[in-house]
C-alpha cells in the first residue's frame, strides 16, 4: 500500500515487467538489509559535469568531478576527470558485427529447449 492507504494497480506489462525484474529485486534485497539509512548513505556519489562546449551541435560536459563519501561518511575524495576531446559515430561498423558462430545460430533459428 502507498503512503496514503491506497493500493496501486499495476495496469501495463511494461509496469509489471519492472516489479518481476532481477535488477529490482537486488536493489529491494540490498535495501532491506541496510535497515534504516539517510539519504546520503544510500547515494554517497555526488557528480558536478561543467566545461560545457558544444559539439557537433550536442552540448557536451568537458569537465567531471566525482565525490565519493568514505563508508563512515566522514570525507568525500574528489576525482576529477576532464575531456579533452569528444567524437560521436566514429566506430566502425564492423565492431557491430557478431562472430561467424553467432551469425550461423541466427540464422537457423533459436534452438528448442529440453527438457
Amino acid at each position: 500500500m502507498s503512503r496514503n492507504g491506497r493500493f496501486h494497480v499495476v495496469r501495463t506489462k511494461k509496469q509489471l515487467a519492472a516489479l518481476v525484474s532481477g535488477a529490482r529485486q537486488e536493489i529491494v534485497d540490498v535495501l532491506s538489509q541496510m535497515g534504516t539509512v539517510s539519504v546520503a548513505e544510500l547515494g554517497p556519489t555526488h557528480e558536478i559535469f561543467s566545461d560545457d562546449k558544444k559539439i557537433d551541435g550536442v552540448l557536451v560536459p568537458m569537465k567531471q568531478v566525482v565525490k565519493v563519501r568514505s563508508n563512515d561518511g566522514s570525507s568525500a575524495i574528489p576525482q576529477v576527470l576532464i575531456f579533452e576531446s569528444v567524437t560521436f559515430n566514429d566506430v566502425d561498423a564492423a565492431v557491430f558485427t557478431p562472430p561467424q558462430a553467432v551469425r550461423d545460430l541466427l540464422r537457423k533459428g533459436k534452438p528448442a529447449a529440453t527438457p
